[in-house]
């Protein structure tokens, strides 16, 4: 299984978890049956309140739990 974590910086599983979804810098993406880490960039990192979209960051991968 894939899980979506917002992380602070790119550390693989010992990254700061994010404390706001959009607002994260980045997420990690962990695969659970091989503890693999994909971090990938916010591009919508800087946005304008309640215009936050960090789906489209993530849209392509396979994800199965945020």
């Amino acid at each position: 299984m894939t899980i979506c974590v917002p992380v602070l910086d790119n550390q693989g599983l010992a990254s700061l978890v994010s404390q706001h979804f959009g607002s994260a810098p980045g997420f990690m993406l962990v695969d659970t049956d091989t503890g693999q880490c994909r971090a990938l960039a916010n591009g919508n990192l800087h946005h304008g309140h309640g215009m936050c979209q960090p789906l489209a960051a993530l849209a392509g991968h396979h994800i199965d739990a945020l």
